[in-house]
């Protein structure tokens, strides 16, 4: 199989969702043409650390390429070299323009408190909360994400969102509410939501996206049930506000053709000067039954 030789540097770089770098990960383990050429990869930018989980072909670094590498490899050494160094200079002039002001990846099992508020002691106290995993983060029973900072008026917020099915699909399922120009100052009457700001909510009961003040004014939602977002799927969404107009995309394995590269839903609503700056993510309450919600990819841009 030919080799895709910028894949191949945004691998190296760390520029690949989850879901592409283990489809990387897989080919590398069953294609030693390609697992060669991803070894010279690393060595040419250096990157010595083999962040596989299992043990694929690999060349050995501390001798001569072994002999049933050593022709594949030395035949396509220039040009796999030269192609791959143009990429990596293309991925890190990507880099330095990229305008990315805020990013988690959750690779580590650990709660980042440099980058993450810790969720109110009232949440955690009922069970609820944040449980970080390897490559995701699980939302539970109100679990509450809240980033360590404030953001520009003019932002996209993007990441990958699953809801996993815990029984009694549809009335159970789980809800997951992004807010933003919020102070995240909780609702006096429902501790887990923001009483300011605008709210998005992906609805996977209903299979509907809606926006709208933390008051429940001025709502925008979308037509029948024609955002299906199925249980243990991941979604991509994308979330942007350019200070008059709040957009919502979303794409997922039901998503119909229409919505493919268009919001979904938006709502037009110029930024006032009490508007916060920040942003909440949470999921739905706890109704004798637990809802999960898991978050990976967590990246805010400026569109300044």
């Amino acid at each position: 199989m030919k080799a895709d030789f910028s894949e191949i540097a945004r691998y190296l770089g760390g520029d690949l969702s989850r879901l592409e770098e283990r489809q990387i990960e897989s080919r590398i383990k069953n294609d030693k043409e390609f697992a060669a050429q991803v070894e010279i990869g690393r060595m040419i930018v250096g990157h010595w650390k083999d962040d596989l989980e299992g043990e694929g072909p690999r060349v050995d670094r501390n001798g001569p390429l072994s002999r049933k590498w050593g022709s594949m490899a030395v035949k396509g050494l220039i040009i796999v070299s030269a192609v791959i160094l143009i990429s990596a200079t293309v991925y890190a002039a990507n880099v330095l323009f990229d305008s990315t002001i805020f990013y988690d990846s959750f690779r580590s099992k650990t709660f980042d408190r440099s980058r993450w508020k810790t969720p109110p002691d009232i949440i955690v106290n009922q069970g609820g909360g944040v449980r970080p995993e390897a490559g995701f983060v699980r939302l539970v029973n109100r679990g509450y994400l809240q980033p360590d900072r404030t953001f520009p008026a003019k932002i996209s917020i993007e990441f990958e969102w699953q809801w996993n099915w815990l029984g009694l699909d549809p009335l159970y399922s789980d809800h997951l509410t992004v807010a933003l120009r919020t102070n995240a100052i909780p609702n006096p009457d429902f501790f887990y939501e923001v009483s300011d700001g605008i709210v998005i909510k992906f609805d996977a009961s209903t299979h509907a996206v809606s926006i709208s003040g933390a008051d429940g004014n001025q709502m925008e939602i979308t037509e029948g049930s024609t955002v299906r977002m199925p249980h243990d799927e991941w979604h991509n969404i994308k979330i942007t506000d350019d200070g008059n107009i709040v957009s919502v995309f979303i794409d997922g394995p039901e998503i119909v053709n229409k919505h493919h590269n268009k919001p979904v839903v938006t709502l037009r609503k110029a930024r006032t000067s009490s508007d916060g700056f920040g942003i909440v993510v949470y999921n739905r309450e706890l109704q004798q039954f637990p809802h999960e919600s898991c978050i990976r990819s967590f990246r805010v841009r400026t569109l300044e």
